[in-house]
């Protein structure tokens, strides 16, 4: 199983692939955590992406797939699969990471987990409150109308695909694993009809 999992910054996206990666025994990917290791060990690439992180802007799609591509080849071959969460978060990025997917032969989907500004805010302040914000975590408003502009041609690059499942990100963290299981399977059922 390959699944993206795309969404607004609070979305809920970290939660829902780590559980997804527990239940399909694949490895959790996150594009976040790659981008902010590779800032923290100083490497040419994290050199290049921190000051477009620190302003919250999404890192161009060729230097996220040099980021991933080592990441999800061996995750192909070593647990036959991977969900990746917080990619592909520019239209390019998708269209980058193609070749990519395409060697791979199990199922791939992309969960869009939709939420709206209002609510990613109300889910930042109690990140806040609970001490668990990130230091990117305070350029929200940036990072959301940043992806709203760019989730419509995501969205239509993996509909046009038969990729995309969206997920309304409001409920409760169990109701929305279990929609998104229920969604996943019946997607995948459906194609090989």
């Amino acid at each position: 199983m390959l699944i993206f999992i795309i969404g607004p910054s609070a979305s809920g996206k970290g939660t829902q692939a780590e559980l997804l990666a527990q239940h399909y025994h694949v490895p959790h990917i996150s594009i976040g955590d790659l981008f902010r290791q590779e800032i923290h060990n100083g490497t040419e690439i994290g050199k290049q992406i921190q000051p477009i992180v620190e302003k919250g802007d999404f890192v161009p799609g060729l230097i996220a797939q040099q980021v991933l591509k080592q990441h999800l080849e061996n995750a192909f071959v070593e647990q036959g699969g991977a969900i990746v969460d917080g990619f592909p978060r520019l239209h390019d990025q998708a269209h980058e990471i193609q070749p990519v997917v395409d060697t791979y032969k199990g199922p791939f989907r992309v969960i869009h987990y939709v939420l709206s500004y209002e609510e990613c805010e109300k889910r930042e302040e109690v990140r806040k409150q609970a001490g668990g914000a990130r230091k990117d975590d305070f350029v929200l408003k940036e990072r959301y109308d940043a992806y709203a502009v760019e989730i419509e041609a995501i969205r239509q690059y993996y509909q046009e695909q038969g990729k995309l499942i969206e997920i309304d990100a409001r409920p409760d963290i169990d109701h929305i694993f279990h929609e998104s299981l229920a969604r996943l399977e019946e997607s995948i059922a459906n194609e090989k009809i």
